[in-house]
């Protein structure tokens, strides 16, 4: 697995794939996307809906908190597929901008 280093203060998208029995899957709504700090409790700015790319996927674009805080962020993708919830995270690591 590669690791991925953002810049503070840039925008980014984040994608997530949904399936059901190893093929795309839409949820029963567009996922609610979440950005935490690295405690992974304290969310930054307002959650949002995520927009719909194709079956089973969707996407967000976040601007990275510029100036000081966490280095390591975690975005949450949540929906509910046929009525259950269904919650994801994946870790952003972000590098301050040079002075």
């Amino acid at each position: 697995m590669a690791l991925t280093i953002f810049t503070t203060g840039n925008t980014i998208a984040l994608t997530a794939e949904f399936s059901y029995d190893g093929l795309p899957s839409d949820l029963d709504a567009s996922p609610t996307v979440t950005l935490y700090e690295s405690d992974e409790v304290t969310i930054v700015g307002t959650p949002e809906i995520a927009d719909h790319l194709e079956v089973g996927t969707y996407a967000y674009k976040v601007t990275l908190p510029g100036g000081i805080g966490s280095q390591v962020y975690y975005a949450e993708f949540a929906g509910k597929s046929a009525g259950k919830t269904i919650i994801g995270r994946s870790k952003i690591v972000a590098s301050f901008v040079p002075a």
